[in-house]
């Protein structure tokens, strides 16, 4: 009995310190499903959503807002509480936790602003703006009565509490009210006329570094991309402050920054429970959402083509009346007309017919047993190896499929352009790169490293006779690009360390930055010889190649990057351009 006594009274504390966060966490919840709506300009400001988000969010709400103040206390008396605990509501503990969580959703507020804030719309910014402010003046409040209890204790009272957490939510429905955004559907217009002057030929590799395609070319493990090269020019391409790669893609393919095409993610999330459908959106950064996505409260759904809202190159295809062949681009959507070919990416496996319509189809090789080939020794001791395999393999596959369908589609002569996206090399490079020269994964053993060299080396060699297939098949003066729109870095986060320490493969590269990516272009009128032009914008990518091919650029998209060509050829191929290839409905 006396331990029960003993157990039940260690626990008090506790409960009571529980109960005083749950008095501020009930403000805290309210605030946080706000925030979400904030970043979300085109979700829908509900009753019934903004239910079913708060439900979403509960898991947390309780771990942010309820338990992480008391498990400091208990840890390291932090806030000065504890013994005092033991029976009752404290205001002065109230007054604690509300700057605990004030400070909290400030800082994810602010993280928000920091990552998005330039990419939002003018209303959306300042509605975002006005959180920032309301919240930072929260926790200085916040801080400001807890210091003055600390001098005159028992002086805050319950009232100033709660005006200050009226306020706080008043300040929020009404930057919530002002930020609601809707972008009209892009439609392309009519630009009939134009035809291409040479085919255009483009490699998309994400996942490249310049640096990283002139290693391989000096070391001689891709002759067809250090052929590339030496005929071509080569430039960075700097993709701005947007890190997810699907993002970059949809930059590259629209000519347009991610505050026109407004794709900022690869997955959106909708409440599971009660929200009708209309509660949709990205989740914002710094408020621990990973608990409700590993209990399924929210529903998962990829981003498609119809959710960008500037016009891609099929819109740009479609404009002009051009037959062109898209292969591997998760977001080209339909064919832009009877003449195109789209192949979806989730096409692109071994084994399998892929009907190319007016084209014919084509049945892909498979890459056969990679294991010896890719884990040599000391890799094939490390943790995790048979899954690591499994993924290069699918990798493979996909991008070998997609050489081979790019050079079947090419072989008809029917296609003005000719786009193949290898998205498997991004997927290796995140998981293999970082073994990368003056940086190293944290947490990664020179074993890994030595192993992870290999396997990306090797994956390039063997994609590399493939490549240069496709490359020697268009017609002599076709323009060739190869385009990266970002590289990979090093993981240096804790969280890489503690996966090293408990032996789980993770990705050891990250596109944190993003780091810059690479632009190589040959064929006539280029500066050969691998000249270095400088840096691009990625807006600027499209473009280029659009003149470059005798197609007119869109004023709406980024310059034209003309330092890549000759005086020569600039001299006698003006410029032609249309104000835009989309129109807003």
């Amino acid at each position: 009995m006396k331990l029960k006594r003993r157990i039940a009274e260690g626990f008090r504390p506790f409960l009571w310190l529980l109960a005083d966060a749950a008095v501020v966490g009930a403000i805290a919840w309210p605030a946080a499903a706000l925030l979400l709506f904030l970043v979300n300009p085109e979700l829908p400001f509900t009753p019934a959503g903004f239910f079913a988000t708060m439900v979403a969010i509960l898991p947390q709400a309780l771990l942010v807002f309820v338990l992480a103040g008391p498990l400091l206390v208990l840890v390291g008396n932090a806030f000065a509480v504890g013994r005092s605990s033991t029976r009752g509501l404290r205001i002065r503990h109230v007054a604690r936790f509300a700057f605990l969580d004030a400070f909290l959703l400030w800082l994810a507020a602010f993280d928000q602003w920091r990552v998005t804030g330039p990419l939002l719309p003018d209303a959306t910014r300042a509605a975002l703006a006005i959180t920032v402010s309301a919240l930072g003046a929260a926790w200085v409040i916040a801080l400001a009565l807890v210091v003055l209890d600390l001098r005159r204790p028992g002086s805050v009272r319950a009232p100033w509490l709660a005006a200050l957490a009226v306020a706080v939510l008043v300040a929020l429905a009404g930057a919530g009210d002002m930020r609601r955004v809707r972008f009209p559907d892009p439609v392309p217009i009519d630009v009939r006329g134009f035809a291409a002057d040479r085919p255009l030929i483009l490699f998309e590799v994400p996942g490249l570094s310049l640096e990283m395609l002139e290693g391989y070319a000096e070391r001689g493990t891709a002759p067809a991309l250090e052929t590339l090269l030496k005929s071509g020019t080569v430039m960075t391409v700097d993709g701005g402050i947007v890190e997810e790669p699907l993002a970059l893609h949809a930059t590259l393919i629209t000519g347009r920054g991610p505050e026109q095409h407004r794709l900022l993610a690869p997955l959106r999330y909708r409440p599971r429970l009660g929200g009708g459908g209309v509660s949709f959106g990205i989740l914002p950064r710094g408020l621990l959402f990973w608990p409700s996505l590993q209990l399924g409260l929210w529903e998962a759904v990829p981003v498609t083509g119809g959710s960008l809202r500037a016009v891609s190159l099929s819109g740009v295809a479609r404009a002009l009346g051009l037959p062109v062949a898209l292969v591997g681009d998760p977001l080209a959507g339909r064919p832009p007309n009877a003449e195109s070919v789209i192949v979806p990416p989730d096409a692109l496996r071994a084994g399998e017919r892929i009907e190319l319509g007016p084209a014919g189809s084509v049945t892909c090789a498979s890459a056969g047993p990679l294991g010896e080939r890719f884990f040599d020794p000391p890799a094939a001791e490390l943790p995790g190896t048979r899954a690591l395999e499994a993924l290069v393999r699918s990798a493979m596959e996909a991008d070998l499929c997609a050489l081979e369908t790019g050079r079947a589609l090419l072989a008809t002569g029917r296609f003005a352009l000719v786009h193949v996206r290898l998205g498997g090399l991004e997927r290796v490079a995140r998981q293999f790169a970082g073994w990368q020269p003056g940086s190293a994964a944290r947490g990664a053993s020179d074993r890994e490293l030595e192993a992870y060299g290999r396997v990306l080396a090797r994956y390039i060699r063997q994609l590399d006779p493939a490549g240069g297939a496709l490359a020697s098949a268009g017609p002599p003066g076709a323009l060739v690009a190869l385009v990266s729109p970002h590289g990979v870095v090093p993981r240096q986060d804790l969280g890489r360390l503690l996966e090293a320490l408990a032996g789980v493969s993770r990705p050891t590269a990250s596109t944190d930055g993003p780091p810059p990516g690479a632009l190589v272009l040959a064929g006539e009128g280029v500066v050969p010889e691998g000249h270095r032009a400088g840096a691009i914008a990625l807006e600027s990518v499209l473009p280029t190649l659009l003149w470059g091919a005798g197609l007119p650029a869109a004023a709406d998209m980024g310059p034209i990057a003309i330092q890549a060509f000759t005086p020569e050829y600039v001299a006698t191929h003006p410029v032609i351009g249309v104000p835009s290839y989309g129109k807003r409905r």
